[in-house]
């Protein structure tokens, strides 16, 4: 039993993963290493409908075996919440890395990471969930997801948690709603 485990390990560490897909408001790429602003979200509340939304994906990719030295080719989609792909990929193109040994006993095979710093351009008709999926040669790699509001007005009150202050100086830890203002992005 010990065996096919160890055989189940080995065929996963050949397949592509991405370690990071997160959708943000800005990522950049530089010296191996990702650099994410606003990232992590996953509800968007518009002016109006319909909109073109700018954003970023920033992906970290493993290509493993045979693959690091190979060009691989990959694709973003934007899907419904029923998994259809809505209209042409977001982004396509190749990727190559530079294999790093892996240092250990010696069996381990090449891998290589590449870091994407990806800019969408979402366009949202209406609300609703929707779902921006990775495919690394027609293999779904990665997938996240992010809900569209209904259009707001701009300062519409929203509520949120503040700490309540206490008189006697003590931090209370006692929560309390308030209102305030909603910012959006251009």
């Amino acid at each position: 039993m010990a065996r096919k485990k160890q055989t189940q390990t080995l065929s996963d560490d050949r397949r592509v993963r991405a370690e990071c897909f997160i959708l943000c408001d800005y990522a950049r790429e530089e010296n191996g290493k990702l650099y994410i602003v606003g990232g992590g979200w996953d509800l968007i509340i518009p002016q109006s409908l319909p909109l073109i939304y700018p954003a970023f994906l920033a992906v970290k990719i493993v290509l493993p075996g045979q693959r690091a030295v190979e060009s691989v080719n990959f694709r973003i989609e934007l899907l419904n919440k029923e998994g259809t792909a809505l209209g042409e990929p977001a982004i396509e193109g190749n990727l190559r890395g530079t294999p790093v040994e892996n240092f250990g006993d010696g069996e381990e095979l090449p891998k290589a990471t590449v870091f994407l710093a990806l800019p969408l351009q979402i366009q949202l008709g209406q609300p609703g969930d929707l779902r921006v999926r990775l495919c690394v040669d027609d293999e779904t790699v990665a997938e996240t997801g992010f809900t569209v509001a209904p259009a707001q007005l701009t300062g519409s009150p929203i509520v949120t948690a503040e700490r309540a202050g206490s008189t006697d100086g003590d931090d209370a830890t006692e929560m309390s709603p308030t209102s305030k203002s909603r910012a959006t992005r251009p």
